[in-house]
């Protein structure tokens, strides 16, 4: 009986260590930890780390105007755009502030396309912002802005 009951505490020590040393699988991530996530996705053209930080109900406003109200239309703009390795990203975070709900942030990026030989075909440089709602799923993006910066083209 002894050794059952040595045998039965090593076990719950062991499942206890297993069970502090990991993260559990629904731990939520801070609003900056899902703002980094969604930028660095942005940056490394990655569909499926981008798609979880954005919200069934999204809308977005692209630098040339357009605005898209949904989220298959908004993946959709993204998974096009990703496909191609002939730009470049690259974003300054301004600004950001949340609360338990809501947070946003001010990004200032430059984008980047080049032609087959290497030279620029076009660069141009914008305001970003995002808007982030804290819901059951976490941090999930809900508006996307583009603004180009006069003169920057």
């Amino acid at each position: 009986m002894k050794k059952m009951t040595n045998s039965l505490r090593i076990a719950l020590a062991i499942l206890c260590c297993v069970w502090l040393l990991t993260e559990p699988a629904n731990a939520q991530k801070t609003f900056n930890e899902t703002l980094e996530i969604h930028l660095n996705a942005i940056r490394n053209a990655s569909l499926a780390d981008f798609e979880p930080t954005v919200s069934d109900s999204i809308i977005h406003i692209t630098p040339m105007g357009e605005k898209h109200q949904s989220k298959p239309e908004f993946m959709k703009v993204h998974e096009d755009w990703f496909k191609r390795n002939n730009w470049e990203w690259e974003g300054e975070i301004l600004t950001t502030n949340s609360s338990d709900s809501l947070g946003y942030a001010l990004i200032r990026y430059t984008y980047l396309e080049k032609n087959p030989d290497g030279s620029t075909l076009f660069k141009i440089e914008c305001y970003l912002t995002l808007i982030f709602r804290n819901a059951e799923k976490g941090w999930q993006l809900v508006y996307d802005q583009n603004t180009i910066i006069p003169g920057k083209k």
